[in-house]
């Protein structure tokens, strides 16, 4: 198993993740699906070495590749962090540095995990924008983002996510500020990569029908827990937990 998690988070008093148990197979891309507010993004930010005590309290296992993560000191975490786990945020154009070209921006990415020349990371990186479907140029590498469309940025941040080849891609919310032409290539882009690199990817979102969709498996996030985690087929076919009746509900009959 390539994670494998039980864990509870807290902030303070707050307890927000609450025997939090979850597991992704090596290419396998999980869906968690919960409202804004679950706690979707905190288990994120764990997963990235984010959080830090005092102010977050985390206890329990958190178990990528067989080694707990909770255990690694800062140096370690950098190690991993953008290498091993990457993450491809909510929104592109916060991503990107605005006083940075593209470019520069990927360089700064490539260097920071690889001693090999920015040639061979160039070379990857418009390997990836052609398979992105975005301009594989010298004349688009020189852009800055505030010159490229929301739809091509969040295909940049993909691509520079995957520069290194992590083995979890973790994608948190990414299509919901994406109109929905967007939305379908940017999810046609990320599942190409995934299928050609057997990345395993954990796919954030309240969208039950964006997951259904994309997901191998749709894992329920509720109080704090995973309430359930089946198929997409079978969750929409038969939910078990009253809130996935209701989210499913939702979702075939939109208010």
């Amino acid at each position: 198993m390539l994670l494998e998690t039980d864990l509870e988070l807290s902030y303070g008093n707050q307890k927000i993740l609450d025997c939090f148990r979850l597991s992704i197979a090596p290419g396998e891309i999980v869906g968690l699906a919960g409202e804004s507010g679950s706690g979707k993004s905190s288990f994120a930010n764990a997963l990235l070495g984010l959080l830090k005590p005092p102010a977050v309290r985390i206890t329990g296992t958190m178990r990528f590749r067989g080694e707990d993560l909770r255990d690694r000191s800062e140096s370690q975490w950098r190690a991993v962090r953008g290498r091993e786990i990457a993450l491809i945020p909510q929104s592109p154009q916060s991503a990107l540095n605005p006083a940075l070209t593209l470019e520069s921006q990927a360089r700064l990415i490539w260097r920071a995990h690889s001693n090999e020349p920015w040639t061979k990371g160039r070379d990857r990186l418009l390997a990836l924008f052609s398979g992105c479907n975005i301009p594989a140029t010298d004349e688009f590498l020189r852009r800055y983002p505030a010159e490229i469309s929301v739809g091509q940025a969040q295909r940049v941040v993909i691509s520079i996510a995957v520069l290194h080849a992590p083995s979890l891609l973790i994608g948190d919310e990414i299509t919901s500020s994406l109109d929905t032409l967007s939305r379908h290539h940017v999810l046609q882009t990320v599942k190409g990569v995934l299928q050609s690199t057997r990345m395993a990817m954990l796919f954030l979102s309240h969208d039950l029908t964006v997951l259904r969709a994309f997901c191998d498996t749709i894992a329920v996030l509720h109080d704090g827990r995973i309430v359930e985690q089946q198929k997409p087929a079978e969750l929409f076919h038969s939910p078990q937990h009253s809130f996935t009746r209701r989210l499913v509900d939702l979702t075939v009959q939109p208010i």
